[in-house]
This record gives C-alpha cells, sequence and structure tokens, in this order.
C-alpha cells in the first residue's frame, strides 16, 4: 500500500534537518537551494506568482481549485518558515502567502550582492556600512572599532545595526544608573551636612552660647558709656565745685 506522506516530509509532518537555513549572509545560495525544494514540492510557481483569490461570483469549480491551490501555498509558506533563522523568522511570521513571505526576504537582503538603490545609485552593503561606522560619534567608538576588526564584506547592514542598538541600550542603562546613583549620594551627602551642623553648634552652645556673648558684649559697651559719663559728670561737678576748667579731649565721641 502506498504511503500517503507527502514526498520530502516524516510521518509526522516536519522536514528534515538538513534543510538550507537563511542566516543573513547567505542569501544567494539559500535561494538557490530553496528553489530546488520548491520545486521538487510542486509549489514554485505559487512562490512566485501568488494564489489567485475568488470571488462570490466563482464557480464551485473556482472555489475548489482555490481551496487546493490555498493549501499548497500554505505548504510553501511552512517551508519557509523552516527554512530561517529565528531573527529572520521575525520578517516571514506575519505573512498570509508564501509568495508574500518570499518576497520580504527578498526585499531585505536584495540578492547575492544585496545591492540597494539610493539617489540614483547602486549601493552595497559593504559601502553602507563603512559610511554608517565614519558617521558614528564617539560614543560608538568601541562598537567602530569592533566592525572594523572584521571583514566589512561580510557584515550586513542588519547586523551593524543590531550592535548598535544593543549597545546604545546598554549606554542607556548606565547612564540612569549613574544618574540615580548620584541622585543618592547628594541626598546622603547635604544628610550628613545638616545633622553635623546642628550637632556643632549644640556643642558649641549653639543658640545660647550667641545669646551669651552678645550679651557680654552689650553689658561690656554700656560699661563703657556708663564710665566715660561718669567721667564727664564728674568733671562737671568738679568744675563748678572747685571752679576747675573740664578737659574735653579725654571724651570720646560715639557718634550717637
Amino acid at each position: 500500500m502506498a504511503s500517503s506522506v507527502p514526498t520530502g516530509t516524516y510521518a509526522n509532518g516536519t522536514f528534515p534537518g538538513n534543510l538550507p537555513i537563511l542566516n543573513g549572509k547567505n542569501y544567494d545560495s539559500w535561494c538557490k537551494q530553496m528553489k530546488v525544494v520548491f520545486g521538487f514540492q510542486d509549489v514554485w510557481d505559487l512562490v512566485q506568482g501568488g494564489v489567485e483569490p475568488i470571488t462570490e461570483s466563482s464557480s464551485d469549480a473556482q472555489k475548489a481549485t482555490f481551496k487546493e491551490l490555498k493549501k499548497k501555498d500554505y505548504k510553501a509558506l511552512f517551508i519557509i518558515h523552516q527554512c530561517v533563522s529565528p531573527d529572520n523568522f521575525e520578517r516571514v511570521g506575519d505573512a498570509q502567502s508564501s509568495k508574500e513571505a518570499w518576497d520580504n526576504l527578498e526585499k531585505v537582503y536584495g540578492g547575492a550582492t544585496k545591492v540597494k538603490k539610493g539617489y540614483g545609485e547602486s549601493i552595497s552593503d559593504q559601502s553602507v556600512v563603512e559610511k554608517t561606522l565614519r558617521s558614528l560619534t564617539p560614543r560608538f567608538d568601541i562598537v567602530v572599532a569592533i566592525e572594523e576588526s572584521k571583514d566589512l564584506a561580510s557584515v550586513t547592514v542588519e547586523e551593524l545595526q543590531s550592535s548598535l542598538e544593543a549597545y546604545e541600550q546598554k549606554l542607556n542603562k548606565r547612564s540612569e544608573k549613574g544618574k540615580t546613583e548620584i541622585a543618592l549620594q547628594s541626598q546622603n551627602n547635604n544628610a550628613k551636612k545638616g545633622k553635623s551642623k546642628w550637632n556643632g553648634n549644640k556643642g558649641r552652645g549653639g543658640h545660647h552660647n550667641l545669646g551669651t556673648k552678645d550679651n557680654q558684649e552689650a553689658s561690656s559697651s554700656n560699661q563703657k558709656n556708663g564710665n566715660n559719663r561718669g567721667g564727664f559728670n564728674g568733671g562737671h561737678r568738679g568744675g563748678r565745685g572747685g571752679k576747675k576748667k573740664f578737659d574735653k579731649s579725654n571724651i570720646q565721641c560715639y557718634n550717637c
């Protein structure tokens, strides 16, 4: 009895583990291998042209044909899902057809040379990577050094972008952590200064000592004024009683 399992699959419906996997650097060779796989599974025409949709006015025969073609299309989409790395799965995971998934990957990698159009000229990935590295600010110097140590011909724009985004996230986390530590240290220093000032005033007598010092100064000033006024009166009385003229040269003026 013939097996009903599709050619190229195991009994549980999964594909063997030696299928080509797209990792971002092998797009050209991956495409060639995938075309063979699609041809072997008789789905390559659907990957290229897609499935023509039906309408409400479509006949029963057209609806039946659409159903069979859509089943094969999902088969092709499943193959694509099995043949991409986890990073590339995000590019095809939401696709509703094998053609949409295939076109998404082609837009990203664009073939073996990965040539992109920019301002009317063809720009390779290597050129874009080199220009990007030259335009980075000094905060990304470590990333530039790492990337330049590699073979830039093998570095894709997507890989460089991922490296820069990951490094920027690390810098932002360190910056936020540093700001928090500085704020906490400042609060601790202010608290210590306030406590030290209060204890210092208390140890030296604080406001009580200041008040005592002011009282002593006021008392000394009053005593001087009192002595001077006493000398003046005494001199005046002496002048009146003993008819002695008062000597004003000894009077100290306080500019009242």
